[in-house]
């Protein structure tokens, strides 16, 4: 009879090494082709605690602009670096993902309301939307032979 003892550490980290994952839990990810999707040009980030007290909006809401893409939708448009996206249409804008889910069900050259504030003023700014290509990816998780296409999964620049 052999008895093995093997300690739940060393057959945790084996078990990692034998699925590959990254640094950030997941299974690698490799290029597998491109897609066309609607975008709008812009990175943002959630408005930070303290500038929502200033501004005396709900804490937790809205994002602000950090970066526009160069002759972006949302450049043509006119919308600056440290403008506060506040909605999306009628839809109040929480986070990143929300805003690029809700930018990637429009269509190219659908136009959009942002409603924003600069300089403490609000004002409604019109943006007819874009097409742009991204790369679709494989996860190595999935299936051997199934594409898994998830364009929310890597932090691309427009949204």
């Amino acid at each position: 009879m052999i008895f093995l003892n093997y300690s739940p550490l060393i057959v945790v980290v084996g078990l990692c090494c034998l699925l590959s994952i990254d640094a950030r839990g997941r299974a690698p990810e490799t290029p597998s082709g491109k897609e066309q999707v609607t975008y709008l040009g812009v990175r943002t980030e959630g408005l930070p605690a303290v500038l929502s007290k200033q501004l005396s909006l709900p804490i937790g809401l809205h994002l602000s602009v950090v970066q526009v893409g160069p002759n972006s939708p949302a450049e043509k448009a006119g919308l600056q670096e440290f403008d506060v996206l506040l909605k999306l249409d009628d839809q109040t804008l929480v986070n990143e993902d929300q805003l690029k889910k809700l930018v990637r069900l429009k269509n190219p050259q659908d136009q959009i309301t942002l409603s924003i504030l600069r300089n403490g003023k609000s004002r409604d700014m019109q943006v007819i939307l874009e097409e742009t290509e991204i790369t679709k990816v494989v996860s190595r998780s999935a299936s051997r032979n199934r594409l898994f296409q998830d364009p929310f999964l890597k932090d691309e620049f427009f949204n």
